[in-house]
C-alpha cells in the first residue's frame, strides 16, 4: 500500500473543509434551539458563525455553539426586568389596601395634607 502524501497547502484545505463539516454538525445545535424557542435569527445566526468558525478552527466553532446556546436560551432583558418586578412587589403600589394613602382623586388638597399628617405623628 502506498504512502499518501499531502503538500502543505493540500493539508490546510483539508483541515478547513473537516472544520466546516464540524461546524455544521455543531451549528445544527443552535439552530434547532432557535427554532423550537421561536428564535429563528439566533439560530442561523449561529449556525452561519459556526461554519465560519469550524473553517477556522473546530474549537472555534465549539464555543461560538456555546454562546449562541445561552443567547437563546437566557431570557430577554424586558422579561427579566418584569419578572423581578413582579417578585419583589417593586413598582405595584395598592392604595386602597395602604390606610396611608388617599386615592380619591376628589378629595381636597387640605384633606390630603390632613391625612398625611396623621400618618406622620
Amino acid at each position: 500500500m502506498e504512502q499518501i502524501r499531502l503538500n502543505p497547502s493540500q493539508a490546510i484545505l483539508f483541515l478547513t473543509l473537516v472544520g466546516v463539516g464540524v461546524g455544521i454538525l455543531l451549528g445544527l445545535i443552535p439552530l434547532i434551539l432557535g427554532i423550537r424557542r421561536k428564535k429563528t435569527r439566533l439560530g442561523v445566526y449561529g449556525l452561519i458563525c459556526s461554519i465560519i468558525g469550524g473553517a477556522i478552527s473546530s474549537i472555534l466553532s465549539l464555543i461560538i455553539v456555546g454562546i449562541f446556546i445561552w443567547l437563546i436560551l437566557k431570557k430577554s432583558g424586558s422579561e427579566t426586568n418584569s419578572d423581578f418586578a413582579d417578585a419583589s412587589g417593586v413598582g405595584e403600589f395598592d392604595a386602597k389596601n395602604s390606610g396611608s394613602e388617599v386615592s380619591d382623586s376628589k378629595v381636597s388638597d387640605s384633606e390630603k395634607s390632613d391625612s398625611l399628617r396623621s400618618d406622620i405623628s
